[in-house]
C-alpha cells in the first residue's frame, strides 16, 4: 500500500487545538543508546565492492541493481529496536513504490529529495536517474547499512551520471537526532516500510513537519496495512498525520 501527503493549502483556517490529539505515550520506553547522527562520506575512488552478486529489478527498460549477497547483520532478527532496524533487507513495499513512481513520475522535477530509512537506497537511486541534477540525501538508522549496502548500490546504479559524487549525501542516525544534518526543507521525501513501529511514528511526523517544504513538498510512503507483532501500519500513521491538522494524507495505491 502506498500513500502520500503534503500540507493543507490553508493552514491558517485550522483550529488552534488541531494538534491536541498528538500526545506522548504514557508508557515510558526502555532506555536505549541511540547511535550518533553523522554524515558518511561518499568517495567513488575508494569504493571496493566485496559482494559481486547483484539482483536486477526491471523498471521500465532500465533496470536498477542491488546487492544480493550482503554482509551479516549483528542481529539474528530482521529487527532489533535501537540496534538494527532491518536496513539490510530489500522489503517488498520498496519494490511497489519504485514501480509506482516509475509509472507515475511527478511532472515537476524536485530539487531536494530525502530517502528516509533508505536501507538499500533504491528509492533515492531511482530519483537520481529520473531527475538528473537533483540533490538526494540517503538516511538510515545504521551506519553499517549505509556503508555496506546503500553506498555500493548507489555507486552501481548512478556512478555514470554527471556530478553523481556531488549531488548526494549519506546520513546515519535516529530520526530524532538527524535534523541538524538535513537540509532545511525537501520538496520530495520517499520512504518504505518505516512506519511499522508506533513508537517511531511521531518521530517521523515531527521530521516531516519540520523538513517537508510547506509550499510544494510531497511525501510518498509505502507500507503494509498492519504490522503484526509491532503494532504499526498505514491506518495508525494515517490517523496520526491527519490529526496534526497541518498535513493531509491520501491512499493512492494498494494491493
Amino acid at each position: 500500500m502506498a500513500f502520500r501527503f503534503n500540507f493543507y493549502p490553508e493552514k491558517e483556517n485550522l483550529s488552534d487545538n488541531a494538534t491536541s490529539t498528538i500526545t506522548p505515550s504514557s508508557k515510558q520506553p526502555s532506555p536505549v543508546c541511540l547511535p550518533e547522527a553523522k554524515l558518511i562520506p561518499y568517495n567513488p575512488s575508494c569504493i571496493v565492492t566485496l559482494f559481486q552478486k547483484w539482483t536486477d529489478l526491471a523498471v521500465g527498460g532500465d533496470p536498477l541493481s542491488y546487492l544480493s549477497s550482503l554482509p551479516h547483520s549483528t542481529s539474528n532478527s530482521d529487527l532489533d529496536a535501537g540496534v538494527y532496524e532491518g536496513g539490510f533487507v530489500v522489503w517488498e513495499c520498496t519494490i511497489d513504490l519504485i514501480r509506482y513512481l516509475n509509472d507515475n513520475k511527478p511532472t515537476t522535477a524536485p530539487k531536494r529529495v530525502l530517502d528516509l530509512g533508505c536501507g538499500c537506497g533504491l528509492l533515492g537511486c531511482l530519483t537520481t536517474r529520473l531527475y538528473p541534477g537533483c540533490q538526494v540525501d540517503f538516511q538510515d538508522f545504521n551506519s553499517d547499512v549505509i556503508k555496506g549496502f546503500t553506498i555500493p548500490n548507489y555507486h552501481k546504479n548512478c556512478n555514470d551520471m554527471e556530478n553523481s559524487d556531488k549531488n548526494v549525501r549519506f546520513i546515519s542516525g535516529d530520526w530524532s537526532e538527524i535534523s541538524p544534518l538535513l537540509h532545511k526543507t525537501y520538496d520530495l521525501i520517499l520512504s518504505s516500510e518505516t512506519i511499522y513501529n508506533t513508537e517511531s511514528q511521531n518521530k517521523i511526523l515531527q521530521l516531516l513537519l519540520k523538513h517537508l517544504d510547506p509550499n510544494i513538498g510531497v511525501a510518498y510512503f509505502a507500507a503494509k496495512r498492519h504490522y503484526f507483532g509491532v503494532g504499526g501500519g498505514v491506518l495508525d500513521f494515517t490517523e496520526l498525520v491527519n490529526s496534526s491538522g497541518v498535513l493531509k494524507c491520501e491512499v493512492i495505491w494498494c494491493r
